[in-house]
């Protein structure tokens, strides 16, 4: 597999799971049994997410144009900031660290 990623969806290019890891489209390839369970727990987590994160961090993301970093760090860090001090997740935090204390 060739990839530029422009043209191979372009002309609707048919590639193996394995080939899709190799060029970066995927994190990684499991058996149907392991999906099953990755996903399940995938759903768990995004169960328990802070919603106004999500919300904001799509935000953010949508907002990113250019691949600059530099450009991106100061209202980045702000944001991360001003969510990890609100009341829902100092209260995540708290009970976070409480279960690794036990």
């Amino acid at each position: 597999l060739t990839f530029s990623s422009s043209e191979s969806f372009t002309v609707a290019e048919f590639f193996t799971a394995t080939e899709a890891l190799q060029v970066g489209l995927v994190h990684e390839v499991d058996d149907q049994d392991s999906l099953s369970l990755k996903f399940e727990e995938f759903l768990k987590h995004l169960s328990q997410l802070d919603l106004k994160a999500v919300r904001e961090t799509k935000k953010l993301i949508q907002s990113i144009r250019k691949p600059n970093f530099e450009d991106h760090r100061v209202p980045t860090t702000h944001l991360i900031s001003k969510l990890r001090v609100e009341d829902e997740a100092q209260i995540r935090l708290k009970n976070f660290l409480s279960k690794n204390k036990s």
